[in-house]
């Protein structure tokens, strides 16, 4: 990232997994990052629809290389599915699975808000 580049995310992965106190905060986070990023719908709901069928944290860590395709094959969606990545890698609860999917769910609705 150059000096000029703006980062799109500014939501951590460990919030993701463990979101903080302050869950208003957390979710303006989301929706602030979503009005600056670039990745359609139709790209997180075919991520979003693997994860609703992970019940295992082991399951989980299979979806890297799904993120890996898609961050390659879709120009603006890479740094999204780092960060989603990178709390993928951290998981190992079941709680944390559902953590990720609400975050999901969450920059979804938000894309949907913003007519994405």
């Amino acid at each position: 990232m150059n000096g000029r580049e703006q980062k799109k995310w500014s939501v951590s992965p460990d919030e993701i997994i463990s979101p903080p106190e302050n869950y208003d905060q957390f979710l303006n986070k989301i929706k602030d990052s979503v009005k600056s990023d670039k990745t359609r719908p139709h790209q997180l709901r075919n991520i979003h629809g693997a994860l609703l069928k992970v019940k295992t944290p082991q399951e989980l860590k299979r979806l890297r290389y799904k993120l890996a395709y898609t961050a390659g094959r879709i120009s603006g969606t890479k740094e999204l599915c780092d960060l989603l990545e990178q709390a993928i890698q951290r998981a190992n609860t079941g709680e944390h699975i559902g953590r990720i999917r609400e975050f999901l769910e969450a920059v979804i609705a938000y894309q949907k808000y913003f007519g994405k």
